[in-house]
């Protein structure tokens, strides 16, 4: 073996333990009929994000990194978006119903920076806040009363919970990139070089 092949082997190998407690590979996400998508279904690059609604670093995927991942990747078919619930609080459990059952009627990606830029205020008014923000989005209120009410999406929140208990998640936002796990927070340079990885993107 020629020293040039050995000290490659050799730096391959330290990249690989350092950076092991942050990326994980071989975990696939089950992925529901009723997960808030964005994107085409046969979109060669599926990203999963687990998030809290009261995590400051869920809050910054959307705000600095969200539109651009849309305008650049979803919307010309190259990436599929997934949304899981990991609520860390007990208070984020009901955030995380009410923006299922927006997903309902269709405004999930528009519901959740909402529930993401006024979280003092949902925390202290609960339901009240969630009904408000969904009556500025224009949603049937009734049926977005019932489905809260009647708690419609509780046990898909503990699935998504279980589910990301499964795949080793630990924190929000965790992300997957056809099965490569990532932990933490993570600027868009670096999620382009993660996706210019695949040689179909």
């Amino acid at each position: 073996m020629s020293y040039g092949l050995l000290t490659l082997l050799i730096l391959v190998a330290i990249l690989f333990f350092v950076f092991a407690g942050r990326f994980g590979s071989g975990n696939f996400v089950q992925i529901s009929e009723s997960d808030p998508t964005l994107g085409r279904s046969d979109a060669p690059v599926t990203f999963v994000v687990f998030g809290d609604y009261q995590c400051g670093y869920t809050k910054q995927f959307f705000d600095e990194i969200y539109s651009q991942l849309k305008s650049e990747y979803i919307d010309i078919g190259k990436v599929r978006l997934v949304y899981k619930q990991f609520p860390l609080k007990e208070g984020t459990h009901s955030a995380a119903e009410a923006s299922l059952c927006a997903n309902e009627q269709g405004k999930f990606w528009s519901y959740v920076p909402l529930i993401l830029e006024r979280g003092e205020e949902w925390s202290q008014e609960g339901n009240t806040a969630f009904v408000r923000y969904a009556k500025e989005l224009g949603l049937d209120e009734n049926t977005f009363l019932n489905c809260l009410g009647q708690h419609k999406y509780r046990t898909q929140v503990e699935n998504d919970y279980d589910e990301g208990k499964r795949l080793d998640v630990s924190g929000t936002p965790t992300f997957f990139i056809n099965g490569l796990m990532i932990r933490g927070t993570v600027s868009l340079e670096d999620f382009e070089d993660i996706l210019s990885k695949f040689s179909y993107v």
